[in-house]
């Protein structure tokens, strides 16, 4: 499969201040849904790369994004995302 761009979105925190941020994956694991996230500006080769996980929710038809809280919760959805990034790898090959 072929890309032809990046996707990128800006989000706008609590105290108004806006980022570029660059989707990584959506996904959904445990009946819930999921982005990962990177600075847009981030060379994705960069073995420091900071990867954001959030979970996305569902208010007034819009969907919101927020952080997750739970330790237990984000190292399950890590580990989710990272199977996820390697069987894309593999499909690759």
């Amino acid at each position: 499969m072929e890309e032809y761009g990046v996707d990128i979105i800006t989000l706008t925190d609590d105290e108004g201040i806006t980022y570029e941020m660059e989707i990584l994956e959506r996904f959904e694991f445990k009946g819930r849904e999921y982005i990962a996230l990177t600075p847009a500006e981030e060379n994705e080769d960069d073995p420091n790369l900071e990867v954001n996980i959030l979970r996305i929710v569902e208010e007034g038809g819009e969907e919101i994004l927020e952080a997750i809280e739970s330790e237990e919760e984000m190292e399950e959805v890590y580990d989710e995302l990272m199977r996820l990034a390697f069987e894309e790898e593999e499909e690759e090959e």
